[in-house]
């Protein structure tokens, strides 16, 4: 047998294992990171998501994306981080953007051309 055969041969033994402690090791290393970003502060993560500044939270997402880019594994929190920019940026298009609450008023006409 080659070493590429006694390889695949072990992996397939031992596949539950190795997909275990992939796991474990992407948790633990995504959990150090939050830790290395977030060590300053003194609060968890999601009250931090929910009282950083939107600013702040464009740095740590860039920052996490970046190393996204470098390992190709995805950090803890990036998701969290993406969706509350997301709820953020809704909220302000909705508050410099409200419905038109006209009864006469038909969407459709909003998108017609003015005639003469």
């Amino acid at each position: 047998m080659s070493i590429p055969e006694k390889i695949k041969g072990w992996f397939n033994k031992n596949k539950k294992y190795v997909i275990a402690g992939g796991t474990v090791v992407l948790t633990v290393v995504g959990t150090g990171i939050g830790y290395v970003l977030f060590k300053n502060k003194k609060i968890s993560f999601p009250e931090w998501l929910k009282t950083a500044s939107t600013e702040e939270l464009r740095e740590t997402y860039e920052k996490l994306r970046q190393e996204f880019c470098k390992t190709g594994y995805k950090p803890a929190g990036m998701e969290q981080i993406s969706r509350e920019l997301g709820d953020r940026g809704a909220k302000e298009w909705f508050a410099k953007h409200p419905p038109n609450l006209d009864p006469n008023f038909r969407w459709t006409d909003a998108n017609r051309w003015d005639r003469d």
